[in-house]
């Protein structure tokens, strides 16, 4: 005996294909950090459960009024985003900003602080924003009303300021200058200006012109004599460096040179020649102590040394044409010097 068996299969009805499911629908939730956090997350909870959204919650320590006005991509699923301001307890802020930029703007005062009825309203705001965005409505103000709503809560501008050029120092000075030639002191009243290049630095580059008169003095030996006048003039650079807010040191070297009248005086026996200038080619080192006294008002000190390049020195012509040196300033002068200086 043969058994066939047979299955048969039952025969399904066709469905077609599945229906697309509905995209989710996000709200996102910002709230500070603070005790009433808590019970107004739990309230908006129970009251947004009604609705077919997925709630995300974010916990910050404080909400910057510019991340509510931030540009952001549009994204299909997010319907509403959402910002309490719990930290005031005596206000509580509340923002909302929909797909199409456009925001809610609260500021709900608290009579008892976040008590139960506080922390109600602000759930019920939450509930009635997103419901009404649900069903379609376009609330809420423009970008530019609410930047002026959030004007108060908003930093203020930044202001960008162009970066601080090089500044160059101008200064003035008028100086008395006590110098060595020869066996005398040497007197010379005068005036400098300099300049100093990026001021905005510690240590910089520095310029000065010094033009002194040089005050009458003589010489005399039992041969001849001589009186003496002229003017100086040195131009130096060098550095200075900033020590405080008023002490600057300033380390300078540079040529110059010395124009001398000289009247001679000769003895008994010795012809006299017509006055004559004399220059004479310098070298200088001096270094600086100046200090602030008030405003650009500022006291100096200087000390330095000469060098006379040029070995000057003075003769006697002798009848038979030959000379004979009777003078020779010394090589090197050291001088001191004060005055008062303007700087701008």
């Amino acid at each position: 005996m043969v058994l066939c068996l047979v299955r048969v299969a039952e025969a399904q009805p066709d469905r077609g294909p599945e229906p697309p499911q509905p995209p989710a629908r996000i709200v996102e939730l910002v709230a500070t950090t603070a005790p009433a956090t808590a019970d107004v997350e739990a309230l908006i909870d129970e009251l947004l459960r009604q609705f077919a959204v997925t709630l995300h919650w974010t916990r910050v320590p404080a909400i910057d009024a510019r991340d509510v006005l931030a540009h952001r991509s549009v994204d299909a699923q997010i319907i509403a985003r959402v910002w309490l301001d719990l930290t005031d307890g005596h206000r509580a802020y509340l923002y909302v900003a929909n797909a199409s930029e456009r925001f809610v703007v609260r500021a709900v005062p608290l009579a008892s602080g976040y008590d139960e009825v506080a922390r109600e309203s602000l759930a019920h705001i939450v509930e009635s924003v997103v419901d009404a965005l649900l069903s379609g409505a376009d609330i809420g103000v423009s970008r530019e009303m609410a930047e002026r709503q959030l004007a108060d809560r908003l930093p203020p501008p930044t202001v960008m300021t162009p970066p601080r050029r090089r500044k160059v120092l101008v200064a003035a000075a008028a100086l008395y200058r006590v110098g060595t030639w020869s066996r005398d002191a040497v007197h010379q009243p005068g005036l400098a200006v300099g300049i100093a290049a990026n001021s905005n630095r510690r240590v910089r580059l520095s310029a000065w012109l010094w033009a002194s008169y040089i005050a009458p003095f003589t010489w005399a030996d039992d041969r001849a004599g001589a009186a003496f006048t002229g003017l100086s003039v040195r131009l130096t650079v060098g550095v200075e460096a900033k020590f405080g807010s008023r002490t600057t040191l300033r380390a300078l070297v540079g040529p110059g040179i010395d124009a001398l009248r000289v009247e001679s005086r000769p003895s008994y026996g010795i012809l006299a020649v017509r006055p004559f200038w004399v220059p004479a080619p310098m070298a200088t080192l001096v270094g600086v102590v100046d200090v602030r006294l008030r405003g650009p008002l500022s006291l100096f000190a200087a000390v330095g040394i000469d060098a006379d390049l040029a070995g000057t020195h003075y003769d006697i012509v002798l009848g038979n044409d030959s000379r004979l040196t009777t003078l020779t300033p010394w090589p090197l002068r050291p001088f001191g010097m004060l005055g008062f200086g303007i700087t701008r």
